[in-house]
């Protein structure tokens, strides 16, 4: 049964982490039953946060939201009403581009009725995305579900040179066009097309094939837009995306040097990585390029949408700085647990202020 396999699989990491010099099993089995009564925080949670370290006060595993604490949270930090102004990837990328934030190069918003190109032009169907994409033979366009998240609905074809078809650089899979096409307007929601970034060479050296991106949680506090948090989300060989969900991990970034920590793969947490399982490179202390820059990106990239006061900021690193890949007004609360963060904690001055600032 299903249920059984899950308590034995959490028995069994509780009896290794144990076993590794962690919490004793019954102080941790105790703990879990105690948050997941009290806090409705589960045990998956507690394995996947580490809670079994011995250097994790209880206190802080205490302040960690559940789900619809964290829902509360982020309704009190980001209006809802507003949230939708950066959901939308055209809308989002409309807003960046107008304050005069580096993004890829915008090709065109491909839709069966309200599409247009970076011209003015339609793209709407299989002749319109011909015409435009003509202009592109030979180079690499990404394609992004404009509500897409977490990597999925995404791709980056290499165009044909008559542009008759595309094809995945890494499968080597080949569309026709048209096939592409109606492989596209099956979401009804539409597809951003935007020319694909080169990242800088110290990035791709960690992993070539995946543009490996930095997540920065930026938040506002009596009018100071901060990056606060970090870390470097990095993909494996054969995949273009750096999510967890297609097999990536992630490392925390010294938030004053700018080097990475050993990685983390949240469905290995006991275990930190050291070098790249694919590529071997080392990754405790590797600088990050254009840190400081790329701070200052994320922070000005809340700061120009209206009411956001907190983002998980997705920011690639190129040969000549940073550039915006989209925000996350509503990013997976798993990130805190990289940097051992209770949610509460980091919320909580903030609100507070707002709270002050509103009796006033």
């Amino acid at each position: 049964m299903p249920e059984f396999q899950a308590l034995r699989r959490i028995v069994n990491a509780s009896r290794d982490a144990a076993r590794q010099g962690g919490l004793p099993f019954s102080r941790q089995l105790l703990e879990m039953l105690v948050l997941k009564l009290v806090r409705d925080i589960g045990p998956n949670y507690y394995h996947v946060a580490r809670f079994w370290r011995r250097d994790i006060a209880f206190r802080d595993k205490w302040r960690h939201a559940n789900d619809r604490e964290y829902a509360r949270l982020l309704s009190a930090i980001n209006p809802t009403e507003y949230r939708k102004a950066s959901q939308h990837k055209v809308l989002e990328k409309a807003t960046l581009s107008l304050f005069g934030i580096a993004t890829p190069r915008f090709v065109g918003f491909f839709h069966s009725q309200r599409g247009g190109d970076h011209k003015g032009g339609p793209l709407c169907n299989a002749a319109d995305l011909h015409r435009v994409l003509t202009a592109f033979a030979g180079q690499r366009i990404c394609f992004k579900a404009v509500e897409g998240w977490g990597g999925r609905s995404f791709a980056a074809l290499n165009i044909a040179a008559d542009a008759s078809s595309v094809q995945h650089p890494i499968s080597g899979q080949r569309w026709a066009l048209a096939e592409w096409a109606k492989k596209l307007l099956h979401a009804t929601d539409g597809w951003l097309l935007e020319e694909y970034l080169q990242q800088h060479p110290d990035i791709a050296a960690i992993n070539a094939s995946s543009v490996n991106t930095l997540r920065i949680w930026v938040l506002e506090q009596q009018g100071d837009f901060r990056a606060r948090h970090a870390i470097l989300r990095v993909g494996r060989a054969g995949s273009q995306v750096d999510g967890h969900r297609s097999g990536g991990f992630a490392c925390v970034v010294d938030m004053t040097t700018g080097r990475l920590h050993a990685g983390l793969d949240l469905r290995r947490p006991h275990q930190p990585i050291l070098q790249h399982p694919d590529t071997g490179v080392e990754l405790p202390g590797r600088m990050v390029p254009f840190w400081l820059e790329a701070q200052a990106l994320g922070a000005k990239a809340v700061s120009v949408f209206p009411r956001m006061r907190f983002a998980g900021i997705d920011v690639a690193i190129t040969a000549t700085g940073p550039v915006m890949i989209e925000l996350n007004v509503f990013p997976n609360r798993i990130s805190a647990v990289r940097w051992d963060l209770p949610h509460k904690d980091f919320f909580d001055p903030a609100l507070h202020v707002t709270s002050e600032v509103k009796r006033g």
